[in-house]
């Protein structure tokens, strides 16, 4: 055998296995929408895939680590579609700029709602959420780059841990709301701002120089 071949072989191996593993992720999102996170198995995510569950075993270790590719997965989307940029002339101040977040946070999860349980349900394994708060570090330092984007920054001490605690207060108010209505309602959206803002008026004075 040639190493051509085998590079053939070796290549289709990899790329069937992408698509097993993309077929168990597909599974588990049609799953997620029906049921809670904690009522569906590994197996019958397998069986949906129609992927042998000896076979499911060799892509994922178990449902924690399937679990674990959706947050990444959710973390990455969350990010491009939050944080996209913003229109110069719809920022005036940096409260602008974090009501706009918090809005688009809402709206991405309210058409997501496998995303929704997955982060926000209560329902997430520890150590999965454990994951979604390291995700979490690099929103909140995206959003420190865009405001540094927009505006003339003062010198935050400890910056990295000011605004991965403002994506917690976002991540927990928004939790508040879903255990409570299944969704993130206006009332705690308007508490969401409430309490980012004043974290940060602790940090940023009310007016900034745009740049």
């Amino acid at each position: 055998m040639n190493q051509s071949t085998v590079n053939r072989r070796s290549s289709y191996t990899h790329e069937r296995g992408d698509i097993r593993r993309q077929e168990l992720l597909d599974a588990a999102i049609r799953l997620f929408s029906r049921q809670e996170i904690d009522q569906v198995s590994f197996v019958e995510i397998a069986r949906d895939a129609e992927v042998p569950t000896a076979s499911a075993y060799h892509f994922y270790k178990n449902k924690n680590d399937l679990l674990a590719a959706l947050v990444a997965y959710y973390h990455e989307e969350v990010n491009e579609f939050v944080l996209r940029p913003f229109p110069y002339e719809l920022v005036n101040t940096w409260m602008d700029v974090i009501d706009q977040i918090i809005e688009r946070a809402r709206e991405y999860f309210e058409n997501r709602d496998v995303a929704r349980k997955l982060f926000y349900s209560g329902k997430t394994p520890p150590e999965i959420k454990l994951l979604d708060r390291k995700g979490d570090k690099e929103i909140g330092s995206n959003i420190e780059q865009i405001l540094n984007k927009h505006f003339v920054m003062p010198d935050i001490p400890n910056n990295q841990r000011v605004f991965y605690i403002l994506v917690e207060l976002i991540d927990t108010i928004f939790t508040l709301s879903v255990t409570e209505n299944g969704t993130i309602t206006e009332a705690y959206l308007e508490e969401t701002r409430r309490a980012t803002k004043s974290y940060l008026k602790t940090y940023l004075p009310e007016i900034l120089t745009k740049k």
